[in-house]
């Protein structure tokens, strides 16, 4: 496959690592990058990972990053307890456009929901750095909520 297939950039940031892909129409890698994060990193080295791939595939369409922590509906990280530095980032428009920003565990409970769209009840715990869950019932098209923002 060649560099110029990547149509979709993703970045799974945690409290210890990011994982960046290149994926191709058909879902293939194309790259990945491993890199090491932790309470210091900011929104800058974020947007410094994701510039320096995505130019490398010049037909990348959609650049997707999932980050720890609250993110308001405009995509900006409202709060990260694992990386508190990324408070207020919103990150950098690259060629492929605005990165689209979204909570892990809410990325991790669409992907579940889209491979297996017949269930109605589904409940994603996911442990890494800190413990989150998401939560699917009777079917609901949105999200279960928490008493709170955080939740």
């Amino acid at each position: 496959m060649e560099p110029g297939d990547a149509v979709l950039v993703v970045a799974d940031v945690g409290g210890t690592k990011a994982l960046l892909r290149a994926l191709a129409a058909d879902g293939s890698m194309v790259a990945e990058i491993l890199e090491p994060t932790g309470p210091g990193t900011t929104g800058e080295r974020l947007d410094h990972l994701v510039g320096e791939v995505v130019p490398e595939y010049p037909s990348t369409r959609s650049v997707a990053v999932a980050v720890p922590g609250l993110v308001d509906p405009e995509g900006r990280v409202v709060v990260s307890d694992v990386l508190p530095l990324l408070a207020g980032w919103r990150p950098r428009p690259t060629a492929a456009g605005a990165p689209v920003v979204v909570n892990d565990v809410r990325a991790a409970l669409a992907a579940a929901r889209a491979a297996a769209p017949a269930v109605r009840d589904l409940v994603v715990v996911v442990v890494g750095t800190g413990i989150a869950a998401g939560v699917v019932s009777g079917g609901s098209r949105g999200l279960a909520a928490g008493a709170s923002p955080r939740a």
